[in-house]
């Protein structure tokens, strides 16, 4: 219960789920680096368009946050391990996108 907002819209009631464990003022462009987090430069493109809408998409630095969240997941406990099907190698997604960034 402490994870879902309640609230009257216009149209009626919006159940919204919020998980707080992480939450925090900072960059959006670091919320979508989350959302794509494992994804391929194409789809992770994809999102961000609609993501951003009209409004610019500053490529580089949703690069430079995805680069930030790999760093970050490597540095996660060697006793936890993610279930099978959400497990990545972030050490060449981080080095993939270093190249990219020209770091």
């Amino acid at each position: 219960a402490s994870n879902v907002l309640t609230g009257w819209t216009g149209s009626g009631l919006r159940v919204c789920p919020v998980d707080w464990e992480r939450a925090a003022i900072g960059p959006g462009m670091l919320d979508l680096a989350s959302l794509c987090a494992g994804w391929d430069d194409r789809p992770a493109a994809e999102l961000a368009r609609a993501y951003c809408g009209t409004a610019p998409i500053d490529f580089e630095t949703l690069a430079l946050c995805r680069l930030h969240l790999c760093i970050q997941w490597l540095g996660w406990s060697p006793q936890w391990a993610p279930p099978a099907d959400h497990r990545r190698d972030w050490l060449d997604d981080a080095l993939r996108l270093a190249v990219q960034l020209g770091l």
